[in-house]
């Protein structure tokens, strides 16, 4: 009986730590569709776009880590303006910055960006949401064991 009664114990907390990090999860990809990514591939990364997502995985018998996988921070994060030079070296000749519409320049001047928050933003949405379906999570659970 105390075994039986440990598996259980065991099974219901994964459950509601998969169940949690699945809230957390399809938060932030909402907040990412809201921030204006399209089939969770960045524009303008790389030859056809980077995948940008978010996965978990379980780190205990209790919890799970929830993570974001591609360039993530592009679109977190603000940069500050900054200057690209050209590549200097055996190949300088060859490499300059191109800008498009403005020609060959030495360097181009970024002027930074603002960042979208959706990983901040979707932690937050989910907070409540967690805490709510973690506690019917165990609630179905008991009344599932005292039947």
């Amino acid at each position: 009986m105390a075994d039986s009664l440990l598996r259980f114990v065991e099974k219901t907390t994964k459950m509601a730590a998969e169940l949690e990090a699945l809230t957390v999860k399809t938060s932030v990809l909402a907040q990412l569709t809201a921030a204006g990514v399209k089939d969770l591939k960045l524009r303008g990364v790389g030859k056809k776009g980077a995948r940008i997502g978010v996965r978990y995985d379980y780190t205990g018998p209790s919890s799970a880590l929830v993570r974001a996988t591609g360039p993530f921070h592009l679109i977190e994060s603000d940069t500050v303006g900054h200057r690209i030079p050209k590549v200097r070296g055996s190949r300088a000749r060859r490499r300059v910055v191109v800008i498009p519409g403005v020609g060959v320049r030495a360097f181009a001047n970024v002027k930074g960006t603002k960042g979208k928050h959706p990983w901040a933003k979707g932690v937050a949405v989910a907070l409540p949401i967690q805490e709510k379906a973690h506690g019917l999570a165990l609630v179905a659970a008991l009344e599932k064991a005292y039947r």
